[in-house]
């Protein structure tokens, strides 16, 4: 890989982000499969040479309907303000942006 050249450069975010994606859905279905065998088992936590797992229960909660309204009322408020200008930077920060390449259409007959 060519690190002074732009597009050897952008070949490799391509491939490093397919790998990703391929690595996010491998990662999905082997949690999966783990924790299938801990439940068979009877387990909740698991150590060995290579990592220990464990489940981990998190509460959904509800707060009721009028909170839910005011984070409704809150969120309309800020859309309100930020369409309108009135806000204050605080600061900026800068990052890259990938967007996958567009897949070139397919003329139909």
């Amino acid at each position: 890989m060519d690190t002074t050249n732009i597009e050897s450069l952008m070949e490799r975010l391509q491939e490093i982000k397919e790998e990703q994606k391929s690595l996010i859905d491998q990662e999905a279905t082997i949690k999966e499969s783990i924790c299938a065998l801990l439940d068979k088992e009877g387990l909740e936590k698991y150590e060995s040479e290579h990592c220990t797992v464990r489940l981990q229960a998190r509460n959904k909660k509800d707060y009721g309907p009028e909170l839910r309204a005011q984070e409704a009322e809150l969120k309309a408020l800020k859309k309100l303000k930020d369409d309108l200008g009135d806000y204050e930077v605080v600061s900026t920060e800068t990052s890259l942006v990938y967007a996958a390449p567009k897949t070139p259409t397919v003329p139909s007959f």
